[in-house]
């Protein structure tokens, strides 16, 4: 497997931003220079998605989604305080899901195991904890698997597709976009087709012939007021269980007047799962759009909060527009 990390530092970050960003460069014209919207001109969308090669694949599941998205909003400067790009569907997303699902770099992710790591001072690799439950229900006492998706925006469909592997998902975002999210699960409930489906949010259950089950809930949460204290934290965001709790978020570094604010609840919650005995880590998928931007993330990460930040070196993430983060605690 090629896949290994990368340890970022204060100094290391300047050496993979120039490299990335030379490749940007040097490959300029076979890859795509637009902004990351799946589309610009549709008001609904299609998306599939499948292994490249059935016969030799891990995962055989297969998703068909159909999205509602709001161009006007998105162009629109009175909507949710100016906010507004949660209402299209960005291509990080749906990169980052085929990845995750069905190519052997990912796979590790969803399993868990040993990784091989660059620049880690005290070992040559790093354990990964499993972000997806076991499908036995023979295992007594497993580990409890939780997603938290922060900055989710109105398409909804990691939620869906992971909701098939792990135990509870729990999708935030701020308010004035969840009830498109909640009717564009609605509309593609039907994939999510491994698991008994329970919700206090969305209205409706879905029973399937499996013992197995998801809890699925929408979270109004804002970055700018959260409180990750253990008295205040909304009880949506606690797992059921000891758990293994994976925080994704796909295209929410892009304007440095969300990076503090982001990070700071990043931190917390990450902080506040750890403190609770749960094991904690972040998966942050980028689009490379302004270097300046993006530098200025991965200072404020490792140099003001502290955290350890790793790059997912994989030649399928290489030779895209997009960068695919591992964060964890020190």
């Amino acid at each position: 497997m090629d896949v290994k990390l990368k340890l970022l530092n204060e100094d290391t970050i300047y050496e993979h931003l120039f490299e990335r960003y030379s490749f940007l460069q040097k490959h300029a014209e076979s890859l795509k220079q637009d902004l990351g919207i799946v589309s610009r001109s549709d008001a609904s969308l299609e998306l599939n998605f499948e292994p490249p090669d059935k016969k030799t694949c891990h995962r055989a599941e297969t998703f068909s989604f159909e999205l509602s998205q709001s161009l006007s909003a998105l162009n629109s400067s009175q909507d949710n305080s100016n906010s507004t790009t949660g209402y299209v569907v960005w291509t990080t997303t749906p990169f980052f899901l085929q990845w995750l699902l069905y190519s052997e770099a990912g796979r590790i992710f969803t399993i868990g195991g040993s990784i091989d790591c660059e620049d880690e001072p005290s070992s040559s690799t790093c354990e990964i904890p499993a972000m997806f439950s076991s499908s036995s229900i023979e295992i007594e006492d497993q580990q409890f698997h939780q997603v938290i998706e922060l900055g989710c925006g109105v398409c909804g469909i990691l939620g869906i597709a992971l909701g098939n592997y792990v135990d509870k998902y729990v999708y935030t975002d701020q308010k004035a976009l969840l009830n498109r999210l909640k009717n564009n699960i609605a509309h593609n409930i039907d994939e999510l087709r491994l698991r008994n489906v329970t919700s206090t949010t969305l209205g409706f259950d879905s029973r399937r012939k499996t013992p197995l089950q998801i809890q699925i809930d929408v979270l109004s949460l804002d970055w700018e007021t959260f409180n990750a204290n253990p008295t205040k934290i909304d009880s949506l965001l606690k797992p059921n269980r000891t758990a293994n709790v994976s925080i994704v978020s796909m295209d929410v570094v892009y304007n440095e007047y969300l990076i503090e604010p982001y990070l700071k609840t990043l931190s917390s919650l990450l902080e506040y799962y750890e403190r609770m005995g749960h094991v904690p880590n972040a998966l942050l998928g980028i689009q490379l759009r302004d270097q300046d931007v993006v530098e200025r993330f991965l200072e404020c990460a490792i140099i003001d909060y502290h955290l350890k930040v790793y790059v997912i070196m994989d030649p399928v993430i290489e030779v895209t527009r997009f960068g695919l983060y591992y964060i964890k605690l020190q």
